[in-house]
C-alpha cells in the first residue's frame, strides 16, 4: 500500500492544538498500522488505527480508508464483533464522500474512493445476498437468482460462485457453461478458493472453455496452495493419470507429493490411492 505518512503529518499540522494531539505519535502509530495490514494482521492494524486517530484528534479520511480495508479483510459484513463499527465507519466516509467527491479537494484520492465505494456497495447489498442465498438453499432458484445477481455484481464472492454453479447446472436459469465459467472466474479472481478449484475442474472437463489440462493444473495448484484438500487430490490425480489426450504428462513424483498432502489433510480417497502398488 502506498505510504500516506506525509499526508497524515500535513493534515495533522492543520489541526487545532488540542491536548491529546501528538503528530509524532500519530505518525508512528500510522506506520505500525500499515505494517500490520501488509502482514495480514488486520486486528492489530485496527488497534494502531484507533491510536492514530486518538493522537490525530479528529477523523481523517486516510485513517478511515485503511480501517475500512481492515474490516473488509475481516469479513465484518456479518461479524457481530465488528459490524456496528464497520457500518459507523462507512457512514462517516459517506459524509466525506458527499462533501468531497465532486470537488477539487486537495486531499481527495480517487483510487481510495473507488476502494471505499466497492466496500460500501457490498455492504449495501447484504440483504440481497442473505435473501438470495436463503432462497437458493431452499431450492427456490428462480426467486434466488435476481437477488444473487445483485449481490454478485456488488462484490459478494460467494454469490458469484453460486451463480456460476446455477448456470452450470441450470438452477433457476438456462444452462450456460460460458457464463458459469465467467462467474466462477470472477469469484476466483477475488480468491474464493472453492471457485478457484472449480475453474480448474471446468478447464479439465472442457466446460465453457476448450479443455486445457495445463490451465486446470494451474488452478488446482493455486487452490491447493491455499489449503483446499480436494484440489490437492485432483492435482495428484492429474499427475498420476495425465490428461487431455495425454498432452499433460504423468509425473509420479508430483502425483505422490500431492496425494500425500491430500491424505495428510484427511482426504480418504487419497489415502486409498497411496496404498496402491505404484
Amino acid at each position: 500500500m502506498k505510504k500516506l505518512i506525509t499526508l497524515i503529518v500535513l493534515t495533522l499540522a492543520a489541526l487545532s492544538t488540542a491536548a491529546q494531539q501528538n503528530p509524532q505519535l500519530a505518525e508512528a502509530e500510522w506506520a505500525a498500522a500499515e505494517q500490520a495490514y501488509a502482514a495480514g494482521r488486520y486486528e492489530d492494524a485496527l488497534r494502531h488505527l484507533d491510536k492514530t486517530q486518538e493522537y490525530a484528534g479528529q477523523w481523517i479520511f486516510t485513517i478511515s480508508h485503511l480501517r475500512l480495508l481492515c474490516y473488509d479483510k475481516l469479513d465484518a459484513y456479518s461479524n457481530e464483533q465488528y459490524l456496528s463499527e464497520f457500518v459507523a465507519e462507512v457512514n462517516r466516509y459517506v459524509e466525506y464522500d458527499n462533501d468531497n467527491s465532486n470537488s477539487n479537494s486537495s486531499g481527495f484520492d480517487n483510487n481510495r474512493y473507488h476502494e471505499y465505494k466497492a466496500i460500501y456497495n457490498k455492504l449495501a447489498s447484504q440483504d440481497e445476498y442473505n435473501e438470495g442465498y436463503a432462497l437458493y438453499e431452499a431450492g427456490n432458484y428462480t426467486q434466488a437468482i435476481p437477488k444473487l445477481q445483485v449481490a454478485a455484481e456488488n462484490g459478494w464472492e460467494f454469490a458469484m460462485y453460486v451463480l456460476g454453479n446455477a448456470y452450470l447446472f441450470g438452477k433457476g436459469v438456462t444452462t450456460n457453461e460460458a457464463l458459469a465459467l465467467e462467474w466462477m472466474k470472477k469469484a476466483a479472481d477475488k480468491n474464493f478458493v472453492a471457485a478457484i478449484h472449480y475453474v480448474g475442474m471446468m478447464y479439465f472437463a472442457g466446460h465453457g472453455v476448450t479443455q486445457d489440462c495445463f490451465e486446470a493444473a494451474r488452478y488446482y495448484r493455486r487452490a491447493a496452495d491455499k489449503g483446499y484438500v480436494d484440489a490437492m487430490y485432483d492435482l495428484g490425480t492429474l499427475y498420476l493419470l495425465g490428461g487431455c489426450n495425454r498432452s499433460f504428462s504423468e509425473d509420479k513424483t508430483q502425483a505422490i507429493e500431492w496425494m500425500r498432502k491430500a491424505a495428510e489433510n484427511g482426504h480418504e480417497e487419497a489415502k486409498r490411492v497411496l496404498e496402491l502398488d505404484w
